[in-house]
């Protein structure tokens, strides 16, 4: 098979997270030399995901003082930002718990040698 470059890498890894990625390229990951490179991604990965995390909470919280300064017109506003950046949040968390879990088994893979 072939060898991958970082970027293709990087997305078969969040492919198989999501369980989109298909047999032949899981293999790929699968190969015991691409073991720690795949557990670096999905740090990476990890690292990206709570980055995000952080910048959604920040955005949420500006957008919760500009929304409420603006009196009873920003109410509105301010329902929808909440919930939009709710979903937002929880869909990035949700990703990012996915990610840590196939970290662990990565890693437990690493450790055992197995």
């Amino acid at each position: 098979m072939e060898t991958l470059n970082d970027d293709t890498f990087a997305y078969y890894v969040a492919e198989e997270v999501k369980n989109r990625l298909s047999p032949l390229h899981k293999q790929k990951l699968m190969e015991k030399e691409n073991w720690a490179k795949w557990r670096d991604a999905l740090l990476l990965l990890s690292d990206s995901l709570q980055e995000q995390i952080d910048d959604i909470k920040m955005d949420s919280e500006a957008d919760a003082s500009r929304y409420s300064a603006m009196g009873k017109s920003g109410q509105r506003l301010l329902k929808e930002s909440i919930n939009s950046y709710k979903s937002r949040l929880h869909k990035v968390s949700r990703f990012k718990f996915h990610v840590d879990k196939r970290l662990d088994e990565v890693q437990l893979m690493i450790d055992s040698g197995e």
